[in-house]
């Protein structure tokens, strides 16, 4: 294994001498409000997520409920318990009974959040839970990555079959001492290194083609469905990337470079989920380390335009009153919705790529304030309880409020599922095993042939007063009938004795999905009839609620039959990412943002801060001081207080200027101007200056990647 020292040697030996940087704008962000957010409120992200790791691994849970993890003692990949988490409070899928049915990002994303948040995940409560995780890592048939689950394989989706990697990447890179994980990282590097090469044809200037939706390892052979994936070149890229840096292999930067290049050549946006953000940053780390000359910024604003085929990207609009600017999820007209996730992942990636072009810092500044305020409303406490779907198990479980919802939607909808008054001239027969989507099934045997009915009453929420503001649906198993087998009928009364009116004719051969729109609030009865003598087998029965306000706190599990609540530990636990960036000040609506907290295997780096004034005047702040030398490479949260009476200067990156020199101490007060933003770089007083390459050293160590 080559050293350090050539390995820098190799990395910079792929490039030209550094050169001008490409522009740097990010018009999604520069669309942002520039001043304070509406009804703003900054919550104490550190804390939430301090609780979050106390609520998920204290047994039993609050309330008496169960606890909310289970130890997974199946050693598929290793001889060892692992740790499993389901991705909702109260999952239908995921539960003990179901030992290894849990997602791998969910269990992965409550270390690093928690961690980010102070926490160390190596030693609590007598288990190792970082150890843990290579529980997750699929070695025995040479697949040599972390999964989503044990025993998975790739080749069905590249963001779930990517995104456990990446964040073992993070993870590993706040316990850089496991040998263990030391060596996975170089496997995953390396398979991945062979998988690339795959899609370039076998010689990475040919360049890869990750227009598909997975690529199986096992045959090194692409999978297309009716979606794609291309921004899996971004999570490739960062593998690598961090894998150069790491290993000092330069064949990992050679591959990092293929990917980049590809996602340089791309003239439509390629997000589809969340790598998108591991490629602007390594692309910004790569510019700046290595002088390439990649389009990190085009691939930051691409995070954020929804220019994507989904529509994916940053919200920038108020829904109902409530500002959700910022925020991360769908914004394709219709279906709005805001995820807890991505818009905390988002900002891991996101944030730390100012620090390597100073460009970024105003735009990136402007939407973590955004973020960062309006992110509050994926809390139960931020809502009453008739604009959420799970307040009461909130309420009696999580008394800090520490989970949070899966997301906002704009269209506040919610489903009702029935329950069965009584059938006539039929019997009606549940599952026998009820499996993951059979809950609601039903199976109705004619009695002696001709015609039978079965009869549903729903309890509807009041509707927004339209005529369509219910639609009720009665979906056919399409298993056993891919059209309907016999006429049937839809009606509707409001006692289960009748009046009844028509709503539905299905003929035979018709559709197998069966459904309506009405104005019907509170008790509403729903009868099926039909007319045949073959059994007739029923998927489920809903109606669907458009509610009188927008947006609605929840998620999929209940729409969709998942669990008992909308309460999405998958997005909940990367709430520490937020914690260990964000700050607020003694002004508000400044923010001190950790631009240093969230990086993966850096070089040395001089503490670094980023603020930006949002109002219209001058503001003076008080910025909390650290001891350069000693909280350089410090994990988050671990950071001294004070300098300890080492004297420190103030530089700002965007502007080229020091702020102040020479001081000590536990604060210092600096003043921005209206909308102006300071990377403030803390270097020690007297240090020794330097510049070279277009950048700024102070002792050798690089304080500022762009000088101008």
């Amino acid at each position: 294994m080559p050293s350090k020292a050539v390995s820098r040697l190799c990395l910079f030996a792929l490039f030209p001498a550094f050169p001008a940087l490409l522009a740097a704008g990010v018009p999604a962000l520069d669309a942002l409000p520039d001043g304070l957010p509406e009804n703003y409120r900054l919550r104490d992200w550190r804390q939430t997520a301090i609780d979050l790791d106390a609520l998920l691994f204290n047994a039993p849970a609050p309330g008496g409920g169960p606890a909310l993890y289970w130890v997974d003692d199946s050693h598929i990949n290793v001889a060892r318990d692992g740790i499993a988490l389901p991705a909702y409070a109260g999952d239908f899928r995921q539960t003990p009974a179901r030992k290894t049915a849990y997602d791998g990002i969910t269990v992965l994303g409550s270390v690093l959040g928690a961690t980010l948040a102070g926490v160390d995940k190596s030693a609590g409560g007598g288990r190792d839970q970082v150890a843990a995780l290579s529980t997750l890592y699929r070695s025995a048939d040479g697949t040599d990555l972390y999964l989503n689950a044990p025993g998975a394989r790739t080749g069905a989706s590249y963001w779930y079959e990517l995104l456990p990697s990446l964040l073992f990447f993070q993870i590993h890179s706040l316990y850089p001492g496991n040998a263990e994980h030391r060596a996975q990282l170089r496997a995953i590097a390396e398979r991945w290194h062979g998988g690339l090469l795959a899609l370039c044809g076998g010689d990475f200037s040919n360049g890869p083609d990750f227009d598909h939706t997975a690529l199986d390892l096992a045959t090194l052979r692409s999978r297309d469905d009716k979606w794609r994936e291309p921004d899996a070149a971004a999570g490739v890229a960062f593998l690598e990337y961090i894998a150069g840096v790491v290993t000092g292999d330069a064949r990992f930067a050679a591959a990092a470079d293929a990917a980049l290049r590809y996602l340089d050549g791309l003239s439509r946006n390629p997000l589809y989920e969340i790598l998108l953000p591991y490629g602007a940053y390594a692309a910004a780390r790569a510019n700046a380390e290595t002088g390439a000359a990649h389009d990190a910024a085009k691939l930051l604003n691409w995070c954020f335009d929804a220019t994507n085929p989904r529509r994916w990207g940053m919200l920038n609009a108020a829904w109902g009153g409530t500002p959700v600017h910022g925020l991360i999820g769908a914004t394709n007209a219709g279906h709005e919705y805001a995820f807890a996730m991505n818009t905390f992942l988002t900002a891991a990636l996101a944030v730390p790529a100012a620090r390597y072009d100073d460009r970024l810092s105003e735009p990136v500044a402007k939407w973590l304030l955004h973020a960062a305020a309006n992110a509050r409303y994926f809390y139960a406490d931020a809502w009453p309880a008739g604009r959420q779907t799970s307040f009461e198990w909130s309420r009696k479980n999580d008394p800090k409020t520490a989970l949070a919802y899966e997301g906002l939607r704009k269209d506040a909808r919610v489903r009702a599922r029935p329950e069965a008054v009584k059938t006539l001239h039929a019997a009606a027969v549940k599952p026998v095993r009820p499996g993951d989507h059979d809950r609601f099934s039903l199976t109705l045997v004619p009695e002696g042939g001709g015609a039978f009915s079965h009869i549903w009453r729903f309890t509807l929420p009041k509707g927004n007063g339209a005529a369509d503001a219910h639609t009720f649906a009665v979906i056919l198993d399409a298993g056993k009938h891919p059209r309907a087998p016999y006429p049937l009928e839809l009606r509707t009364a409001r006692n289960p004795g009748g009046p009844w009116t028509l709503r539905k004719t299905v003929k035979a051969g018709g559709a197998n999905r069966l459904w309506f729109n009405a104005g019907m609030d509170g008790d509403v009865f729903l009868r099926l009839d039909a007319r045949g003598a073959a059994p007739l087998h029923l998927k489920e029965a809903y109606a669907d609620t458009r509610l009188p306000f927008s947006p609605l706190a929840g998620g999929d599990a209940i729409f969709h039959g998942w669990g008992r609540t909308d309460l999405a530990l998958y997005g909940s636990v990367f709430a520490g990412v937020f914690g260990a960036l964000v700050a607020p000040t003694d002004v508000e609506g400044v923010l001190l943002v950790n631009l240093n907290a969230t990086e993966v295997f850096p070089a040395r780096a001089w503490p670094t801060r980023l603020l930006r004034n949002p109002h219209a005047v001058e503001k003076t702040v008080t910025v909390p001081l650290v001891p350069a030398r000693a909280a350089a490479g410090c994990r988050p949260g671990r950071e001294p207080e004070g300098t300890g009476g080492e004297a420190v200067t103030l530089y700002d990156a965007v502007a080229n200027k020091v702020v102040a020199a020479n001081v000590s101490g536990t604060s210092c007060r600096v003043t921005l101007g209206p909308r102006q933003t300071m990377q403030l770089v803390v270097m020690p007083a007297g240090g020794a200056l330097s510049r070279a390459g277009g950048k700024l050293f102070c002792d050798g160590v690089v304080a500022d990647h762009r000088v101008e």
